[in-house]
């Protein structure tokens, strides 16, 4: 059975650690290992140690350890003679010692062990060559589908990451985003305050003005009544003392007695004497107390005269000034109103 260069050279250089009375393990590697296709040299270590459970060095025939595909296979070659005396009794030590080595190996190493007695492997090659074939190739489909489920879960949770991330950019977001309503709403119902204010500041103004329009038209229209009420009194005034004066001229061109008489008559009507009474009662005393009555009389209507003219006067000075301030007033309230419906142009 020829084997290629690359397991000879490695049958070379592992011969010293494969010493064997019968050269059964250099034996195993040439007519089981190196018929392996699945299995490289490279990958197959001779002597393998290890510690057991009381921390001794020990060692196993064969170790295949290839880790790119997950393989950790460990076979041992066992003889009678491990387990025998030189009597070829059972050497129950000897027995005892080779399991627990087994176990050892299992539980520190975490790995596959093929055990294979002389025999079996001579006589029955083909079996234990396909038997370490299935094993490699378990192994390997094993570790395939576990680093297959490896990545598959990196990828789901690098995926529920990315979804989570992109959750928690949302949420952020939303609530940057409400934040911003928030400060918007507050800034609305400020608004809405403020216009609040100046509709009630509005409406309180219009009434001020409706009350000074009012009180405006009240005094125009008294001092329009009284205007007329002082042309009529002026007017009466007037007519009296024309009358008298009239008399009074006329009288200059009479008799003493004529005069006298139509001076009487012109007292009496003016004091409220009949003008026989006054015919009746005429002397020249009574006379010169009738003319200095009507010179008092003229004097006062006079002065009543000059007094109705300042009232009429100080009157007109009112009701222009009441004027006026109207005015002044309602001029102010419509430059008000004009900068408040300016200032809420630029609220909004």
């Amino acid at each position: 059975m020829s084997i290629s260069s690359e397991w000879q050279e490695w049958i070379n250089k592992n011969s010293q650690l494969m010493i064997h009375p019968a050269n059964y393990e250099v034996l195993f590697v040439e007519k089981i290992l190196s018929q392996i296709p699945e299995l490289k040299a490279c990958h197959l270590q001779a002597q393998f140690p290890f510690k057991d459970q009381d921390n001794r060095s020990r060692r196993i025939d064969f170790m295949v350890l290839d880790e790119s595909k997950g393989i950790r296979l460990a076979i041992e070659v066992d003889g009678l003679s491990k387990i025998q005396s030189h009597n070829n009794a059972i050497d129950y030590y000897s027995f005892g010692d080779l399991l627990k080595r087994q176990n050892a190996l299992l539980k520190n190493v975490g790995c596959m062990l093929l055990r294979y007695s002389n025999q079996q492997w001579r006589y029955q090659p083909n079996f234990v060559i396909n038997e370490i074939r299935n094993e490699l190739l378990k192994q390997e489909i094993d570790y395939s589908k576990a680093m297959e489920d490896k990545i598959k879960e990196i990828n789901y949770r690098t995926d529920l990451e990315l979804r989570l991330n992109e959750k928690i950019l949302e949420i952020s977001q939303l609530k940057e985003h409400k934040e911003k309503v928030d400060d918007i709403l507050k800034e609305k119902n400020k608004i809405i305050n403020f216009n609040l204010k100046l509709k009630t500041k509005l409406e309180e103004q219009q009434k001020i003005t409706l009350i000074t329009q009012s009180l405006r038209e009240k005094t125009l229209h008294e001092l329009d009544l009284f205007r007329k009420g002082l042309n009529d009194a002026e007017r009466k005034q007037f007519s009296s003392n024309r009358k008298v004066i009239t008399l009074v001229e006329g009288s200059k061109k009479l008799s003493e007695t004529e005069k006298d008489k139509i001076t009487s008559v012109a007292l009496g009507e003016l004091i409220g004497i009949k003008p026989n009474e006054a015919l009746g009662t005429l002397s020249e005393e009574k006379n010169n107390e009738f003319k200095n009555n009507i010179i008092k009389l003229l004097d006062e209507n006079k002065e009543k005269s000059q007094k109705q003219n300042k009232i009429s006067l100080l009157f007109s000075f009112s009701a222009l000034f009441i004027v006026i301030i109207s005015a002044i007033y309602l001029y102010d309230n419509k430059t008000i109103e004009n900068k408040i419906n300016h200032d809420n142009n630029s609220v909004f």
